[in-house]
């Protein structure tokens, strides 16, 4: 791992450790690394001492760090996007007032990563990303180890006890389940029964793809547990839409992005305008952008790109 990825985690471990309450042993926990390792990056120290010299730390203890810490190399830096501020205030607004809300977002257009964000930053929030082989015991044993309850607990019921218990004992606590699309319909029964016992205890967010054409074409068909999982979250819903909506002001924040970054030839900046319709997309076009930049010693043009990407403009 290059030295400035490194040093960025440094700078997060520190950050991190500056919060009242958080120690070393902690985060090595969380992270699932030597805690020996917490002391020494903290000092921009990136070897660990034995009898037979110096021993660099692993790559996979810094990445496991990162991971821990929200850092992602995607970019080349954080965007203020528009998306990422509305996400910001959703999970602001549901953590005060302890409601649910259901965020419904299509991929590419910053939900995990903002999600993830708002996670990294607050104590108070358990952040559960779904997979498509999770179980309902997957999900359990994920949210314990996250809560970093201590007890031994057998079957999916003292679990769910212990967990309940740790959430409503955490006064202003948050719970995200993240690309919900993926979860079985045993899965939305257990969703269902978290709702349940944190109602007007802690907030909720149910976030994924399609998610609310999911939940409604079953909770229309008397699917067993969705017309009530959809009186939950339906009340308060959040709908990202692609870079094509809102045309003039998703222009204006791809234009802002683009100078931010370097790219500043209005006919270059025009076709990201014309062609650009989620963020993942423009993170990879202003990589290869930036690229030709350095590679060149000047700005590219319209034309270029048009070249470049192989574009019908």
């Amino acid at each position: 791992m290059e030295r400035t990825r490194k040093q960025q985690i440094t700078t997060a471990i520190n950050e991190w450790l500056s919060h009242e309450g958080r120690s070393g042993a902690q985060l090595a926990e969380h992270a699932g690394v030597n805690a020996a390792y917490i002391s020494l990056i903290k000092k921009g120290n990136y070897e660990v001492s034995s009898a037979n010299g110096n021993t660099p730390i692993s790559d996979k203890a810094f990445n496991q760090l990162a991971n821990a810490l929200g850092i992602t190399w995607e970019t080349t830096r954080h965007w203020e996007t528009h998306n990422y501020r509305k996400i910001m205030s959703l999970c602001k607004s549901t953590q005060k007032q302890k409601r649910r809300a259901l965020l419904d977002a299509d991929t590419g257009l910053g939900k995990t990563y903002a999600l993830e964000s708002y996670a990294s930053k607050n104590d108070k929030v358990l952040y559960i990303k779904v997979t498509r082989t999770m179980s309902q015991k997957d999900m359990l044993d994920e949210i314990v180890k996250k809560l970093r309850i201590k007890d031994i607990l057998r079957g999916n019921r003292s679990k769910m006890m212990a967990i309940q218990k740790k959430v409503i004992n955490t006064p202003d606590f948050l719970i995200i389940i993240d690309e919900a699309e993926y979860l079985k319909n045993t899965l939305f029964d257990l969703v269902k029964e978290i709702a349940d016992f944190t109602h007007r205890k802690c907030g909720m967010i149910l976030s994924g793809m399609d998610l609310r054409q999911k939940i409604e074409f079953l909770a229309a068909k008397h699917k067993h547990g969705f017309p009530q999982l959809k009186r939950r979250f339906f009340p308060n819903i959040m709908q990202i839409q692609d870079m094509g909506s809102k045309t003039k002001g998703r222009k204006a924040e791809v234009e802002e992005i683009c100078k931010s970054e370097g790219i500043t030839e209005t006919t270059a900046i025009n076709v990201f305008k014309q062609y650009v319709y989620d963020y993942d997309m423009l993170a990879q076009w202003i990589a290869d952008v930036r690229a030709f930049i350095e590679r060149e010693g000047r700005q590219i043009t319209g034309q270029e790109m048009i070249e470049l990407f192989d574009l019908n403009y």
